[in-house]
């Protein structure tokens, strides 16, 4: 941290070298991200959040570090986690199993003792379909939207037996009118299914859904034909949920080749909706199947940009996921995020937590004129009162409390 420094009785030979060991006010701050927690390089002047609202604490950024529960894995065997707060003092964990008569089933959590179950696990609530349907083989990845108090739908991936990526996934969905006590599958499944477009040609699947009274807006997961069976994120709109439009400019959240550890994959984004922003969470791995789990964010839910230090959460090197993260499924409480995830062997070894804080301490800010850090980025320096110019790219990093003085945090 900057500190001023007075030696004017010192020779300017000694005060250079002084300088040069500690840095006087107005000098760059020094973020670690091993420590510290940093945004993507926003475009600054689509940024949703003024410069009030930023300093105000009305934004706050992704957290990075993330911390495993002791008591994982929670249970034996699921994969695919979506959890939702049913209130306050209760989130619902919604999981599929493999294989058929498997399915959709939940269990329930506190959000205070959040890995603690404290009923359940139930189900399958949904289960796979009559032979010859296109439910036959499995039914996974749950996704629950609230339409009304007591109006479910539920959005998952079916599979019908067959070859694996050669166009026997779909995306179908079932409501519930008593609030989530019986299922009825919609009759015009599979909603959606494989095209002849390369990137989704062997298989669609595994969606993260959105619904306002401007619409409903799906991220979905599709993958191609190859030998390596690339796995992407696409994006379409619907005005009833059932009938959907696929994005001209698919897929919107691409495998990244330069990327070693997600240049196979961007698999299974979990997509929630968090102040002005998108944030997503998906598994990645590059060309085998080593998962873990990185993130990503988005102003309008099409572009979307990395957060810095994926991925977010590895294989731990021993335990239930000693080599493989996957299937993540996110949701905010308060200034806590609750991640429930895959474990080794797709699932076959369990679902786990992990937990992560609002990110609170001191914030600084560094500007570009291009989205990757370079020689045009100035140094990081704290908040002020005057907003930069809205032009180029803009970054935030917060430093935690203990490693800061008060004096430089935000309001």
């Amino acid at each position: 941290m900057s500190r001023s420094i007075c030696l004017s009785f010192v020779c300017p030979l000694v005060l250079s070298l002084v300088a040069t060991l500690l840095p006087v006010v107005g000098d760059a701050a020094e973020i670690n991200p091993a420590v510290d927690t940093l945004s993507p390089s926003y475009a600054w002047s689509t940024f949703p959040y003024s410069w009030a609202e930023i300093r105000d604490g009305e934004f706050d950024l992704t957290p990075m570090h993330w911390r495993r529960s002791p008591g994982s894995p929670l249970i034996p065997d699921g994969m695919n986690s979506r959890p939702i707060l049913i209130d306050e003092s209760t989130v619902r964990v919604y999981f599929g199993k493999r294989g058929p008569g498997g399915g959709i089933c939940y269990f329930d959590v506190d959000p205070a003792a959040p890995e603690k179950i404290k009923a359940g696990p139930v189900g399958p609530i949904i289960t796979t379909g009559a032979a010859g349907t296109y439910d036959d083989d499995w039914v996974l990845c749950p996704e629950p939207v609230q339409i009304s108090p007591t109006h479910l739908r539920m959005y998952y991936a079916a599979k019908k037996k067959g070859g694996f990526f050669s166009k026997v996934w779909s995306l179908a969905c079932a409501d519930s009118l008593d609030g989530g006590k019986t299922w009825t599958k919609y009759a015009g499944n599979p909603i959606q299914t494989a095209t002849d477009d390369e990137w989704e040609s062997g298989a669609v699947g595994f969606t993260s859904v959105e619904h306002d009274d401007k619409g409903w807006r799906m991220w979905y997961l599709g993958t191609d034909q190859s030998s390596n069976a690339v796995k992407q994120v696409g994006y379409a709109t619907s005005a009833d949920g059932l009938k959907w439009d696929r994005y001209a400019k698919n897929p919107v959240i691409a495998v990244d080749p330069t990327n070693e550890w997600e240049r196979g994959a961007i698999a299974v984004a979990r997509v929630i909706r968090d102040g002005r922003l998108y944030r997503a969470w998906y598994c990645c791995y590059p060309q085998n199947n080593t998962y873990a789990i990185g993130s990503a964010e988005s102003v309008d839910g099409l572009t979307w940009v990395r957060t810095p230090n994926n991925p977010v959460l590895k294989g731990a090197g021993k335990g239930f996921d000693s080599s493989m993260t996957a299937y993540p499924g996110t949701v905010r409480v308060g200034d806590r995020y609750l991640m429930y995830y895959s474990g080794n062997g797709y699932g076959g070894r369990g679902i786990g937590l992990a937990t992560a804080e609002t990110p609170r301490g001191t914030w600084h800010y560094r500007t570009g004129k291009s989205a990757k850090s370079g020689d045009d980025w100035t140094a990081w320096q704290p908040l002020g009162e005057k907003e930069p110019s809205r032009e180029g790219y803009i970054q935030f990093a917060v430093v935690p409390d203990e490693a800061t003085p008060a004096s430089a945090t935000k309001k």
